[in-house]
């Protein structure tokens, strides 16, 4: 059995269907090779099945992969790139290769292993989870270069890693001083699992041999032997090969005076030879991009004599440029040649060895110990006692609770995690009771009932109210489910603690993004918005089939924020705020460059401006869409070169800081699975990888975003309370004291059927009103004459760039102006309530569910 035999060639039918899509910096070389390394493949794979039963290609993937090997005609000669940068060192470093950059030209170069490194300073790009090329982190080698004097470290395994990851950490924790740095103590007691090379120019051995070269003072040979003992006896070798190698490079005259030395001493040591390529810019005629690059971090101009240059010899070389050095009239002698030879081979060498395997979607995320939970499955005790105070109620529940992070490996995982999935449990249904009145535990049930069990009780619900209730139980319990088997409700857990804790100490705090959208969060008052009531999906916050992380980002109050940061720190302990990285924009890269190349002000100023005024917009993207700078560019050469280098530089790391609301919460010291960074000037510590990349390594993030408004509305209620009594308060919204409902400042049962609020609203009097005091959408809110909670919600999603468009098609509706137009039943059920405009990403993917048929986990894909 097994597939049809023409199902190989169906496949590859298939996959030549789709379009190329290739980088705009693509030469005709790479887009023709693997289209020939097709060909090849595929007169390969149409004779295979004539000699035997079944191919031994098993499927598409296969082909291209074996067409990619059959246009490699270097392959023998292929080398490990070991000293490539990255772009996430800053400007300073300048080093704008990118690893999506060096993917394609590094297959077709040959390079077997492409060591994927951060260049001098930190480990933030090592993994760049949002670049599209990434290589299987089991052949990549990690690499730090030490700052003072340089010393390139690989690891060679996953202990070398760690290694890595410790002295990456305590370089910035414990020994900045201008830059990060270490002493020789920390390498002799965390060398192990590293390979180490040491000859660069910015090395102590090349220092003293630079100095024995120019004097012939046998002290500085001396001092250079000493080096390389002390290497040698800290790396010692290994049962997998030698641990420490001397490095030759061809880049300047001073690096190619000491490398007959640098051979030498090795000879002498009986020590192993590497021979590398310091990259700072993947094509030779990137050099001038680069140099402008340097040029913008020094503050200096093209024109000045005086200022940092480096050799343009610093790009990716291929293998045979790479063996050609040693045959050039600098290297006239057969011992040095043939060093240089031994040298190359042992970057392969070097490669074969270094077998990290990252814990990629590994979990990190914290588990708690649940102290003292209450005895009874269910709150037992309604309001009663508290004078029917449901809020009073469920803050004397929740008290109960106290969460401790588990932190020692000799717990119990398995049976915490199940202690955790029943805390969370009870303090939602809690949270149901207060939310929904004590009525609602008439419809509890859960899963144990099967799903044909729980739909034959909802069938026998004899009113829509009792139907209401069951269908937020079987919400709830849905949710409930989900969250325990992706290994989540400590997370839950832990967010509910940090903003009970601050609302207990007068800190307001409440979810946005889609955390709201979960019944889960609503019952612990995460957010004051029913998810069945505003039709919210639980796919949007977490997807059931995948296997990641959902995000909760909290609004706190920004006077309190720092307080609630510092309670998970103290309280959990291995916790860390998230570096980001600002990128050169196209307007900021055209104006860099034009100040580089001395463009007069007005003319750059300009030239910027030229560039839309759009979210990820590019300077190619605005030459196909801005006439005048397509003009400017085709007949200015000038403008030409700023617009060109600006391409190049458009993207680039530009600094680092700490991201605004980010925080991530572990298991275990943060220097075991992170490499940790500190600003200068600053003592919070933060991670050298961004967000995207701390979750995929299994970190868990929390958004912890400070608001002001929340601040003012809180001074507000401190004001009212300082100078009115609870009568003139009730008094002031139209009630009386005892009435059904809260009291007015009770924010978490806050009503919205005011008409003196919505009022405000039509008259566009909202000046301090988070999101809705500029200019544009006061005139949509005198427009649309707001009348209901849902013409607010709608007024926000519409108010941005694309839906902003159908803002008169919604107005005109609401007020009956034009009809409602009818598009299909399913549509226009779901888009009933904006009047036919499709205004939510709910609203795609339930209409993806009923009219195609999608689970809500794929309509989010779609969606997506």
């Amino acid at each position: 059995r097994g597939p049809p035999v023409l199902q190989l060639y169906w496949d590859l039918a298939r996959l030549l269907r789709k379009g190329m899509v290739v980088s705009r910096t693509t030469t005709l070389l790479f887009m023709l090779g693997p289209a020939a390394g097709l060909v090849t493949a595929l007169l390969v794979a149409a004779i295979v099945p004539l000699g035997g039963h079944r191919a031994p290609i098993a499927f598409a993937g296969d082909v291209i992969f074996v067409a990619y090997l059959l246009g490699l005609g270097r392959f023998c000669t292929a080398l490990a790139a070991l000293d490539t940068g990255s772009p996430f060192e800053g400007m300073g470093a300048a080093r704008e290769v990118t690893f999506a950059w060096l993917a394609e030209p590094a297959l077709f170069l040959g390079f077997l292993v492409l060591a994927r490194v951060t260049g001098s300073l930190s480990l933030s790009g090592m993994l760049a989870a949002d670049q599209p090329h990434q290589q299987d982190a089991a052949l990549g080698s990690m690499a730090l270069v030490l700052v003072g004097w340089c010393i390139v470290l690989l690891a060679e395994n996953s202990t070398g890693w760690e290694n890595l990851l410790y002295l990456c950490s305590e370089a910035y924790l414990t020994g900045f001083y201008f830059k990060p740095r270490m002493d020789r103590e920390i390498l002799e007691t965390h060398g192990e699992g590293l390979i180490a090379i040491n000859g660069h120019l910015g090395s102590e051995l090349a220092f003293h041999l630079r100095k024995y070269e120019e004097t012939k003072d046998k002290a500085h040979w001396k001092n250079a032997v000493e080096v390389c003992e002390w290497h040698q006896k800290v790396f010692a070798p290994t049962e997998s090969g030698p641990r420490f190698y001397v490095e030759l490079q061809h880049h300047v005259l001073e690096q190619i005076s000491i490398n007959p030395h640098l051979i030498r001493i090795a000879r002498e040591l009986d020590l192993p030879l590497v021979c590398d390529n310091d990259s700072h810019f993947l094509l030779e005629e990137d050099h001038d991009a680069h140099d402008t690059l340097i040029c913008i971090s020094t503050g200096k101009v093209k024109n000045d004599p005086d200022r940092m240059r480096y050799t343009p010899e610093l790009y990716v070389k291929s293998p045979e440029q790479m063996w050609g050095l040693f045959d050039t009239p600098g290297y006239n002698n057969d011992e040095v040649g043939e060093a240089g030879r031994e040298a190359l081979r042992n970057t392969k060498a070097i490669a074969d060895r270094c077998e990290v395997e990252l814990p990629i979607g590994a979990n990190h995320a914290p588990v708690v110990v649940v102290k003292a939970p209450p005895k009874s499955k269910l709150p037992g005790h309604g309001a009663k006692e508290y004078g029917g105070d449901l809020t009073a109620w469920f803050k004397d529940y929740c008290s109960r609770f106290d969460l401790e992070p588990a932190n020692s490996p000799d717990m119990d995982q398995a049976a915490l995690k199940k202690e955790c999935d029943k805390a969370l449990r009870l303090l939602s249904e809690a949270g149901m009771v207060w939310r929904y009145g004590p009525a609602i535990m008439d419809h509890r049930h859960d899963l144990s009932e099967g799903e044909e069990g729980v739909e034959h009780r909802r069938d026998a619900c004899a009113t829509e109210e009792e139907k209401d209730g069951f269908d937020k139980w079987a919400r709830l319990n849905r949710e409930l489910k989900i969250l325990a088997d992706k290994l989540i409700s400590a997370y839950f857990l832990i967010v509910w603690d940090f903003v009970n804790w601050g609302r207990q100490r007068g800190i307001p705090a409440n979810a946005r993004g889609s955390g709201v959208g979960t019944m889960v969060g609503y019952a612990l008052g995460l957010s004051n918005a029913c998810p069945v009531q505003y039709g919210l999906l639980f796919e949007r916050f977490t997807d059931p089939d995948r296997a990641e992380y959902p995000d909760i980002d909290i609004d706190l109050c920004q006077d309190g924020r720092g307080e609630v940061i510092n309670y998970v720190r103290e309280k959990y302990g291995h916790v860390a705020q998230i570096i980001t990285f600002g990128t050169l924009k196209a307007r900021a890269a055209i104006r860099d460059v034009c100040r580089v190349h001395e463009v007069p002000l007005g003319e750059a100023d300009k030239l910027a401006k030229l560039v839309p005024e759009e979210l990820k917009i590019t300077i190619d993207k605005a030459l196909g869409a801005e006439p005048e700078l397509k003009k400017w560019y085709d007949s200015d050469e000038r403008v030409k070169r700023v617009l060109d280098t600006g391409r190049v530089l458009e993207g680039q790391a530009r600094h680092a800081s700490v991201h605004a609301a980010g925080v991530i919460v572990a298991t275990q010291p943060l220097h075991e699975i992170v490499p940790l960074y500190k600003q200068s000037g600053h003592d919070d510590i933060i991670t050298q990888w961004d967000g995207p990349t701390c979750e995929m390594m299994g970190l868990l993030k929390m958004d912890f975003l400070g608001l002001r408004t929340l601040s003012t509305v809180e001074r507000c209620k401190e004001i009212i309370r300082d100078t009115l009594p609870d009568e003139a308060v009730f008094a002031g919204v139209g009630r009386q004291r005892g009435d059904a409902g809260p009291h007015p400042l009770d924010l978490d049962r806050l009503t919205y059927d005011d008409p003196n609020v919505f009022a405000l609203f039509q008259r566009g009097d909202t000046t301090g009103v988070f999101q809705f005091e500029s200019g544009g959408m006061r005139r949509l809110l005198l427009d649309m004459k707001p009348d209901r909670l849902e013409d607010l919600i709608a007024a926000n999603a519409l108010f941005r760039p694309g839906p902003m468009d159908l803002i008169p098609d919604y107005n005109r509706r609401k007020h009956g102006q034009a009809p409602v137009p009818t598009v299909h039943p399913i549509v226009d059920r779901f888009t009933a309530p904006t009047y036919g405009v499709m205004v939510y990403q709910e609203q795609v993917m339930q209409i993806a569910q009923e009219l195609a048929g999608y689970s809500l986990g794929e309509a989010d894909l779609l969606r997506r």
